[in-house]
Order: C-alpha cells, then structure tokens, then sequence
C-alpha cells in the first residue's frame, strides 16, 4: 500500500486512486493532483509540522467557508501530517478581480469585541501566538512583532542598528496605529499565491492563517508582493473606504510579513525591513 493510499484510509476517504500528480510552487508542503474514481482532490503533505499544523489550515478553512463570503476548499479528510482538499480547477476571468474586492471587503465586514483568535497558529511554518485581546495595539505588537523580533535574535537575523532601529519602532507604535480600528476577520496570509479563481470566474481564498485584526493589516500585504490589480482596490474600497491614516500604517503592518519572510528565507529580506525601520525609528 502507497503512503497516498495510507493517508486516504486514516481519513476515511473510500475512493481509488488512479493518478497522481506532484505539484510545484509550494514553499513549505508537498503537494498534490489525486485524481480518484470518485473525484480530483489537493493533497497537502509534510511529515515535518506541529500536530495542529494543518487543523489550524482545517480550521481557518471552515470560519471562513461558514461567512459565505468567499469560496474555500472543501475539506474531506485531515491527518496530523496531511489535509486533503476539494481540487479547484483555476483559470483566469476578467471579473474574478473585481468580484473579489467586493467579497473580500464583505468577509471584513464581519467583527467581533476582542481582536485575535481563540487558538494559537501558524504563518508558513511558524508559530503564530494568538491572544483575545480588546486593543489592537496590543496584540500587533505582543502576538505579532514581538515573536518575530525574538525569533529574528535566535536566528541571527535581527541584531546591532536593524535590532536597535525595531525596538524604537516598538516602542513608538502607538503614535500610528489605532488600538481599536475594529476587529475584522482576517485571511491572515493574503498573498496573491493564496487566491485564486475558478474557470468560471468565482474567486477562492486558499492557505488562511485566520484571526480577527485591523482590516488594513490585509490589505498592506496585498500590496507588498503585487499580484492585486486595480478593479481589486476599486470594488474593495466601494464597500469599505479608505481610511485617511492608512498610507501610515501601510509599512509599518508590511514590516510584520517582512519579518517573517526574513526570518524563513534569510537575508534578501533584510534591506526591506531595514527601509521601514530607518523611516520609523529615531535612529
């Protein structure tokens, strides 16, 4: 018996596999196209992660499926060490775009009193803390940078002026963000790699690293990496305005992804970081 058909037992997936397919551009899991006699599936693999590591994908997967915002994946089966998920047949249509603005900004609509989330996570392979917490100051700081500050030390990636300039930066947040801009259910990793859109135009959300946060801390990753065009920003911002502080707070939410990729890729990321923390910091 393969490993593919060992992992389809523990999920209780009674189906045969006819073909399977590896595929490329993921960073962290191995991933593949099963196609079955009763159906194509995605297949998430890796020996390596935390036993909750895909339970929190599972998880993220369902809030967010439950909205009726936005399309996700279907979840049939999870091990400790594999999710297995409805195969979406992606394509490229001139108004997934624009629908997805508008479905992105209604799944922000949603809110809740406390900022976070009830269970501790993960961004890429890392350990993301989760705190419930009234004050969104707070919990960017102390659930968000502050991890990645001390992970940067242990990695060496973070030390002399880069570390000096992120403390100072630390300590002058409350002069940017507000402790209480309202508590949006986020993606939480919205990169363009995790959006998608199906042949016929319906946009899917994929990958979620979840938690309830300022709305203008997903749209700032959005524009780190490109990927999101106008009639995105247009739809999005006809729903919910732009808010007149957010070209402020803009870097200062991308730090925390540059962090972080800093941290897992190494150091191509540092002269990034390191424009934010000379604009910010009093150094």
């Amino acid at each position: 018996m393969t490993l593919l058909d060992q992992l389809f037992n523990k999920m209780n997936v009674n189906t045969h596999i006819i073909q399977t397919t590896p595929l490329s551009g993921g960073q962290i899991n191995d991933a593949y196209h099963v196609k079955t006699t009763g159906g194509d599936y995605f297949l998430k693999y890796n020996a390596n992660v935390a036993p909750d590591f895909f339970a929190f994908e599972r998880d993220g997967l369902e809030r967010i499926k439950a909205t009726d915002t936005i399309k996700v994946p279907d979840v049939y089966g999870i091990t400790d060490d594999a999710l297995l998920l409805e195969w979406i047949d992606s394509g490229h249509h001139p108004q997934a775009s624009h629908q997805f603005g508008e479905q992105l900004a209604t799944l922000h609509s949603i809110q809740q009193a406390n900022y976070g989330l009830d269970r501790d996570g993960y961004i890429g392979e890392l350990h993301q803390p989760n705190t419930l917490t009234t004050n969104w100051l707070d919990y960017y700081k102390n659930d968000r940078l502050i991890p990645q500050r001390d992970l940067g030390i242990k990695l060496r990636r973070l030390s002399g002026l880069r570390l000096k300039r992120l403390d100072d930066c630390l300590l002058r947040l409350d002069q940017y963000i507000d402790p209480a801009p309202g508590a949006s259910l986020l993606h939480g990793d919205l990169w363009h790699g995790n959006y998608l859109s199906t042949k016929a135009g319906t946009p899917v959300l994929i990958d979620p690293a979840i938690c309830f946060g300022d709305r203008d801390f997903e749209l700032a990753y959005t524009e780190l990496f490109g990927g999101f065009d106008q009639d995105f920003y247009d739809a999005y911002y006809s729903i919910l305005p732009q808010r007149d502080n957010y070209p402020d707070v803009l870097p200062l939410y991308q730090l925390f992804y540059l962090l972080v990729h800093l941290n897992i890729f190494g150091e191509r990321y540092g002269p990034h970081v390191d424009r934010i923390l000379k604009h910010y910091s009093r150094m």
